[in-house]
């Protein structure tokens, strides 16, 4: 079997496991659709991690692999998982997020402990999680960061690119990634809230000669985020 076919199938297996997320301990979600609603702008962000990192899941929806797409308030969420200088998956514990946007900090936890090996996901299905009030009804949810890594406060102010936590495996994880998603309520929980598009600034495509750069960019599941700077 070539590198690349691995490479596939251990994506594959790690998306399945993180399957599970959010949808653990018993929590009911609605599969209703949410009513028509106009075209949305895209809202522009940046990319929450540098450095390269696979798009396990991300838009569009529908999609059978996906599985933010069961909840109407993360279809347009992403997890994005680290990759190694040979391409391949691998833990991001330790390492640093950033805030994909300017705006308020309205809700923090951080208590709950990254998932050991072998065992079953614990706690808040978000895990330690940030929200981040961007204006009006905007919203941006930090899922799964590590215990006692996140540097920022309720009633804080941040700036886009400033540091906030750690990449980590708390609650519903089964693997150590990072979550982000925008929607028109605070609560990660409240699955009846709408979800915002987002378009990502920094970013880049795997492409035969690297990493090209964009400007603004809807990843999609598959795509590969790096840094433009160390493709240039």
């Amino acid at each position: 079997m070539s590198g690349q076919n691995r490479s596939t199938q251990r994506l594959a297996s790690v998306s399945l496991l993180i399957s599970v997320l959010w949808l653990s301990n018993g929590i009911k979600i609605s599969q209703a659709q949410s009513p028509r609603q106009p075209a949305a702008k895209y809202l522009k962000l940046q990319t929450p991690v540098t450095g390269n990192w696979y798009v396990l899941a991300g838009p569009p929806c529908p999609s059978k692999s996906n599985h933010h797409c069961k909840i109407n308030s993360q279809k347009f969420a992403y997890d994005f998982i680290k990759l190694d200088q040979r391409g391949q998956p691998t833990s991001c514990l330790g390492t640093t997020v950033n805030s994909p946007t300017n705006g308020t900090i309205v809700t923090v936890v951080d208590q709950n402990p990254n998932r050991a090996k072998g065992k079953r996901p614990t706690g808040h299905p978000a895990g330690n999680h940030i929200v981040i009030h961007r204006r009006g009804t905007e919203f941006v949810i930090l899922g799964h960061l590590s215990p006692h890594t996140i540097q920022v406060a309720v009633g804080q102010k941040v700036e886009m690119g400033d540091p906030v936590a750690e990449c980590g495996s708390s609650g519903q994880a089964t693997a150590s990634h990072v979550h982000v998603h925008m929607q028109t309520t605070k609560e990660p929980l409240d699955f009846s809230a709408t979800a915002l598009p987002m378009v990502f600034t920094r970013t880049g495509t795997v492409t035969k000669k690297g990493c090209k750069s964009k400007a603004f960019y809807i990843l999609k599941t598959g795509d590969i985020h790096c840094s433009p700077t160390r493709f240039q």
